[in-house]
């Protein structure tokens, strides 16, 4: 029987915030896709709240930064079927023509080559609006386009500028927040009644927030652990129920 030699603890993240949470899950996903042999999984400190990875064997010393890597080069590659716009919503052939594009790619030998898969699994149905002919995609995907929040554009951007001196620090906990692009996954970013999110004079401006744009990164690639299947009303996603009262 196999047993786990290796522990690296997550005090960063807490099991109670839906980003953290994802976080962890996006975490594993690409640990496991880099290194299958290690068998990495994910458990929770019940004492603390927070994720802890277990593993057969230690990551590499420098598992972070070659992670942050492997993903930039990933987004920065002209072919890559990463991101198939700037929102998850799309044209129908041309979502399918990005899924298509993704099980190609799945086959280039690359470390990260099933994650467009994944990721495609999660953003929704090949079921189309007969109206508008768009994809029906989960509710997951809030941001196309609203209040001018692209989904997809963001994540670009924030990996561009993806640091993994800064993620390691996040995921332990001891990082600064800074200003970052705001996907709303944080509880100190619900804005009822119209709320402004920060003092006018701060200096922030735009779609900003004081966060952690490390952890949005990797919750990103944790909805790659939700997947979704075709209705014909809709989109079912893993884990969550239609019972409005359940």
């Amino acid at each position: 029987m196999r047993r786990e030699t290796f522990t690296l603890d997550l005090p960063g993240l807490r099991e109670d915030v839906a980003r953290d949470f994802l976080a962890a899950a996006g975490l594993l996903r690409l640990l496991d896709l880099r290194w299958p042999e290690l068998a990495t999984k994910l458990a929770w400190n019940s004492d603390q709240g927070h994720p802890r990875l277990l593993a057969e064997s230690p990551l590499p010393e420098n598992w972070c930064e070659q992670i942050v890597a492997i993903v930039k080069s990933l987004e920065e590659d002209n072919e890559s079927p990463l991101f198939h716009g700037e929102v998850i919503k799309a044209e129908y052939r041309v979502y399918r023509e990005a899924i298509r594009k993704g099980i190609r790619f799945s086959d280039s030998g690359h470390p990260l080559a099933k994650l467009p898969e994944h990721l495609f699994a999660a953003y929704g149905g090949q079921v189309a609006d007969p109206k508008t002919g768009m994809i029906d995609a989960t509710m997951l995907s809030f941001s196309n386009g609203q209040g001018g929040k692209l989904l997809l554009r963001d994540v670009r951007e924030l990996v561009r500028a993806w640091d993994a001196v800064e993620t390691l620090a996040a995921l332990q906990g001891t990082a600064k927040p800074s200003a970052a692009k705001s996907f709303r996954w944080m509880p100190q970013e619900y804005r009822p009644a119209a709320l402004r999110a920060h003092n006018p004079g701060s200096g922030i401006r735009g779609d900003e927030s004081l966060d952690y744009p490390p952890l949005n990164i990797l919750a990103f690639f944790g909805l790659s652990c939700i997947p979704t299947a075709s209705r014909i009303d809709g989109v079912d996603t893993a884990a969550f129920s239609r019972d409005e009262h359940g």
